[in-house]
């Protein structure tokens, strides 16, 4: 039998046929994916004990598929293709995080969104869950490959995804994720470089059922000097997964050439290449029509697994697999705020938020260009205005009186976290929170006189002027 573990090669593959027609190159794949005709007779014989992973799709030893050739009750057969992690670590690392501190990442942290409700899947090789900057990982993380279910990362590229979107932030370790308050569903199909199709259908299947925001693949499969060009039951996951709403991104690989890796060629998944610091396109990012935006993918400081690397908890690395969840993290922070972002919307306001750095308009070095995150986080949250009363003592009929201010937010859904100070003689006499919606009333605590007013507004410190709302006070 025969592995590859370099380009994900394609021998064959019949779509639309009930039957693999070139059986004498079954020696080259170990393992191939049978789809049956719904309702259709199972023609399987008591020692070929063939694996049902989806509805009536199984995974077949190569040595029994001959045995299945020709069968009309089969809508097709392709080969269990080896997927690949993409930009797997291999170098020490060091101090050098600007994929966060260049080009307005570091502005992300100025506002209270830091992804809060939204939930962020990550299709890879699991995440390391007792790593200190990591809170957030999620109940419903899943280990497809192993019925022990444990989702420990035995190979570090996963708890390297996962820190680029959701490690802990103003923890004093560590680094910054860009949403660290979105919770982390891991779904582990890898346990090294390489895995079989059938467990990342699997690993989709299974995002399709937990209501994701967003899911992120930092992998892929290539079908280059091959005579087919798609895995049909691949592509009918992850089909099934965008029609569920979840928002699809994806790495669009690394062998410096213009070969389509799928699942980012697809036409209803986010295909995010790699630039570096310089920001231009790396010189191992994939250059073709899959490529919808760029992002930060070269000499990446991010989380590391320290069972994997000698004791380290954070390593270097670079490749299209960590610039992708840069746009997943963006994505989060996106569906946080308004949770009827879809598809569609989240593409425009990518393609909005761009830096335009090759041929103007697209191009498919750069897509529509390298996204920037403040023009990104503007145009989020751009339109919304805040309006606040000042305090006033409002008097029920039992004569019981509380002291309150009114606040108003003129875009409805919006989630936001809200705080502001009061002033009383140039001093601050109390901050108060709330969570808006379209009309929100504060009691406050403290008694106020007629030279207290409501000043400023502010994200989660006295330091942090809001920066992207116009509030208003209505005095």
């Amino acid at each position: 039998m025969k592995k590859y573990v370099g380009l994900l090669l394609l021998i064959f593959g019949v779509a639309g046929s009930s039957a693999v027609t070139a059986a004498d190159e079954a020696e080259s794949y170990d393992s191939y994916i049978v789809k049956y005709k719904p309702d259709a007779v199972r023609m399987f014989s008591a020692d070929e004990k063939p694996i049902e992973f989806a509805e009536n799709l199984y995974v077949v030893d190569a040595e029994n598929i001959d045995n299945l050739i020709g069968d009309p009750n089969i809508e097709y057969i392709e080969p269990d293709y080896d997927v690949e992690l993409f930009g797997c670590p291999d170098d020490e690392y060091y101090d050098k995080q600007w994929g966060l501190k260049s080009w307005g990442y570091n502005n992300i942290f100025e506002t209270s969104n830091q992804g809060k409700g939204a939930r962020v899947g990550i299709i890879d090789s699991g995440v390391y869950t007792s790593h200190p900057d990591l809170e957030s990982i999620s109940g419903d993380s899943y280990n497809i490959i192993s019925s022990e279910n444990s989702c420990e990362d035995t190979y570090g590229h996963g708890t390297f995804v996962a820190g680029i979107i959701g490690a802990a932030t103003n923890n004093s370790t560590g680094i910054s994720g860009i949403a660290p308050e979105a919770e982390i569903v891991m779904i582990k199909c890898f346990s090294g470089k390489t895995t079989k199709v059938s467990y990342v259908i699997s690993a989709i299947n299974y995002a399709a059922e937990l209501d994701l925001d967003v899911l992120n693949m930092s992998f892929g499969l290539s079908f280059s000097n091959t005579s087919s060009s798609n895995s049909l039951a691949l592509q009918e996951a992850v089909n099934n997964l965008a029609d569920s709403g979840t928002i699809i991104v994806a790495a669009v690989g690394n062998s410096s050439s213009s070969t389509l890796y799928y699942p980012a060629a697809y036409d209803n998944v986010i295909g995010v290449g790699s630039i570096g610091s310089d920001f231009t396109i790396a010189s191992s990012s994939q250059k073709n029509e899959s490529v919808f935006v760029t992002a930060p993918g070269e000499n990446i400081y991010g989380l590391w697994s320290p069972d994997t690397n000698e004791g380290t908890y954070y390593n270097e690395s670079s490749g299209t697999s960590f610039a992708a969840p840069y746009v997943t993290g963006l994505i989060a922070l996106a569906k946080a705020y308004d949770e009827t972002i879809d598809f569609d919307s989240a593409c425009e306001l990518l393609k909005n938020s761009v830096k335009d750095l090759g041929d103007e308009g697209y191009d498919t070095t750069y897509g529509w260009g390298a996204v920037n995150p403040k023009v990104f986080c503007d145009n989020l949250y751009g339109g919304t205005k805040v309006f606040v009363t000042q305090p006033i003592c409002i008097t029920d009929d039992n004569g019981y009186g509380i002291t309150c201010s009114q606040i108003a937010v003129n875009n409805s859904g919006k989630n936001l976290n809200f705080y502001y100070a009061l002033y009383e003689n140039s001093r601050f006499t109390e901050v108060k929170s709330c969570e808006l919606s379209d009309e929100t009333y504060i009691e406050f605590e403290n008694e106020i006189s007629d030279d207290t007013l409501i000043k400023c507004f502010i994200w989660d410190s006295l330091n942090s002027i809001i920066p992207y709302f116009d509030c208003v006070v209505i005095n």
